[in-house]
């Protein structure tokens, strides 16, 4: 009797674990919204965002539309060490999809897509795939450690940089060896994953990789550069890197659609902390929201309505 009444209860539990999700969801939005909205002058919201230069938001778009495209030359490169035939031309709409479904599902789904996508287009093994986007995504933040690196010098007391370099080191040292472990196993899944982690040893994949990741930092903080310059003189050098720190610490720690909430909430506290107003930090935010959705929803529903993925799959039977 307890074993069938087990049985029900874990049935029920997947029946709304849909649902248990969505309100989780809703919830987290909602929250962090409120957190970001509370105590704001909404009318001074709408004048800040008056203030805010058309051309100024159409080259900030041109360039996030840029920075897709260097995240794409990224992943082409580190994929052609598990697949030398992969084209840029492949790899760049299967990006723009993902990050169009990652505003649709929580908890990064758009790249677990990609990697399923790719893995019907090009016959893939999705345990390669995964190895291989694990070691993009520790490129991307690899670099923008980087990048931060003269802000945390500045700002903190000397000693806080020694030691976060200390531990970069050392998760570097960890990402490496557990790459080496799964890619010596003889055989399975693990061995797979780590022959795609792998092509972080391969010094003609790597380094072009880091080459392009540099490339998309910058043009990120040049966006966030651009459009604070709408809201008055910019006070502190470091203000566009201090930006993009807590908006990826804040979508990183909490998910949701689209960073709906979250990136409000990280980045109108990162600039209230620099001394801006709450209404302007608010509307900056929004601002640098929208010119990174925006690209994302036009390109990505184009591919995903006049492609769609079944035609992704046609085309590399054509080609064969």
């Amino acid at each position: 009797m307890n074993i069938k009444k087990g049985g029900s209860g874990l049935e029920r539990l997947k029946r709304y674990k849909n649902w248990i999700l969505r309100i989780s969801v809703v919830v987290v939005v909602g929250l962090t919204l409120y957190i970001s909205l509370r105590g704001t002058d909404l009318k001074e919201v709408e004048a800040a965002m008056k203030k805010v230069s058309p051309f100024s938001f159409l080259i900030s778009f041109f360039l996030n539309f840029l920075v897709v495209c260097a995240k794409a030359g990224r992943l082409t490169i580190l994929l052609r060490g598990i697949e030398k035939g992969i084209r840029y031309r492949e790899v760049l709409p299967i990006i723009f999809l993902s990050y169009f479904y990652n505003m649709i599902f929580p908890m990064r789904g758009g790249d677990i897509l990609g990697v399923i996508l790719l893995s019907r287009l090009k016959n893939l093994s999705k345990a390669n795939l995964f190895g291989v986007l694990v070691v993009d995504k520790f490129i991307d933040g690899f670099v923008f450690f980087i990048c931060s690196f003269p802000l945390i010098y500045s700002v903190f007391p000397s000693t806080h940089p020694v030691k976060a370099l200390f531990i970069v080191l050392l998760l570097f040292i960890l990402f490496v060896s557990i790459a080496k472990i799964f890619g010596n196993k003889k055989e399975g899944i693990l061995k797979r994953f780590g022959e795609g982690m792998n092509t972080i040893f391969e010094k003609k994949r790597a380094f072009p990789a880091i080459l392009m990741t540099f490339l998309s930092w910058f043009l990120q903080i040049s966006i966030v550069y651009i459009l604070l310059l709408n809201f008055g003189k910019i006070t502190k050098w470091w203000a566009g890197i201090w930006f993009l720190l807590a908006v990826n610490l804040s979508i990183l720690t909490v998910q949701s659609p689209g960073n709906i909430g979250t990136m409000e909430a990280g980045g109108t506290y990162s600039l209230m902390l620099m001394g801006y107003p709450k209404e302007t930090s608010f509307s900056f935010t929004i601002l640098y929201h929208l010119v990174n959705l925006l690209p994302v929803i036009i390109a990505g529903g184009i591919i995903s309505i006049y492609m769609g993925t079944w035609k992704l799959s046609k085309e590399n039977e054509k080609n064969r």
